[in-house]
């Protein structure tokens, strides 16, 4: 049932996307691609799965995290650009990740585990990029009131939830080692944050293409 949800959010986010999409800016068409392929990956993981065709969805993982990086890199390029604030770093920078990302998925932690390193890396380069796009949104505020940004909902989701899941993969994973029990509350956070991030990006792209058909930033 958990799974559905989530499903659903998804196909909600990909639906709305797609109808707004050309009323949508760079950053947020990114987003919205990101979101079907995001969508696209666990349907069809899922589905094998429950066909006995593979046992695990840790190989689909593995390979969608660096599309993940690549894309979260281009989302917060863009959205940097919208607001006037260079980014040209940015990219080199993530080519590094997902090549270390890759690496480590290759050498270290195989596509029968979870990428729990890959996870970390990604959580780390969301969170320092939300933390600045925080900073550049208060110091250059809008007209458009902070509720219905895209940007803020963009950001507030993907905070909350790399947040969690750096601290679950980060504590419970390594911290406290392999052998440690994960406690059943923290299966439970990780969904519940799941959905808090798929409805703020779904909110993301409704205020984006309001505010771009009103006019407004």
């Amino acid at each position: 049932m958990e799974f559905l949800i989530y499903l659903l959010l998804l196909l909600i986010d990909s639906t709305l996307g797609i109808y707004y999409y050309r009323r949508l800016t760079k950053a947020f068409q990114c987003l919205t691609q990101l979101i079907v392929i995001t969508f696209l990956f666990e349907l069809i993981s899922e589905s094998l799965i429950q066909t006995s065709i593979i046992t695990s969805n840790f190989p689909f993982y593995h390979v969608l995290l660096p599309i993940q990086l690549l894309y979260s890199a281009l989302i917060y390029f863009h959205v940097l650009k919208e607001i006037n604030q260079n980014g040209k770093l940015l990219l080199p920078f993530t080519l590094l990740l997902v090549v270390i990302s890759i690496l480590i998925s290759i050498f270290y932690q195989n596509s029968s585990s979870f990428p729990t390193y890959g996870s970390l890396i990604l959580s780390l380069f969301i969170i320092g990029n939300a933390l600045f796009l925080y900073f550049k949104l208060m110091k250059f505020p809008t007209e458009v009131p902070i509720l219905k940004q895209g940007f803020f909902w963009f950001n507030s989701g993907n905070f909350f939830f790399y947040a969690v899941t750096f601290f679950v993969f980060g504590y419970f994973e390594y911290a406290q080692g392999p052998k440690q029990i994960t406690p059943a509350w923290i299966s439970i956070l990780i969904k519940v944050s799941s959905y808090i991030l798929y409805s703020c990006l779904g909110l993301s792209l409704y205020f984006v293409a309001l505010n771009k058909t009103n006019g407004r930033n």
